[in-house]
């Protein structure tokens, strides 16, 4: 079989990034005067919030992931990009996928769906954003 075209995911799949998500966690309580969210899955919490708690929380775990990129572990699969043209489409945000593709010098992806961008209500894994 072969393939005209591909779509990636980040995390677990290209690379490993080490985001503190405890910390986050924390913030998000923080910023929601909520107690810790060590069992809600922590992006259903940005569905869930008025729009200017949601962009404050964005920008937090940007932080967090931009700081990650320094400790990040590219995976084997980082390999494969170039041979098809390709899409991004991962939870994390745009800005580290573009921090992370300025610091390597990968590829160029053709779109990059992230946190921040989502075309569609539903957030990976639901199937709606492909």
């Amino acid at each position: 079989m072969s393939y005209s075209f591909a779509i990636y995911d980040l995390d677990g799949t290209l690379c490993h990034l080490p985001t503190d998500y405890e910390a986050i966690r924390q913030c998000i309580a923080d910023l929601t005067g909520d107690r810790p969210l060590s069992r809600r899955p922590l992006f259903d919490v940005l569905l869930r919030v008025s729009p200017g708690i949601r962009a404050e929380i964005e920008h937090a775990i940007d932080i967090f992931e931009l700081a990650a990129v320094r400790n990040i572990v590219l995976l084997p699969r980082i390999n494969e990009l170039g041979k098809l043209p390709f899409s991004i489409a991962t939870r994390n945000g745009v800005a580290v996928v573009e921090a992370i593709w300025r610091r390597f010098e990968l590829p160029p992806y053709r779109d990059c769906l992230g946190r921040g961008n989502w075309p569609v209500e539903k957030m990976k894994p639901h199937p709606e954003h492909l």
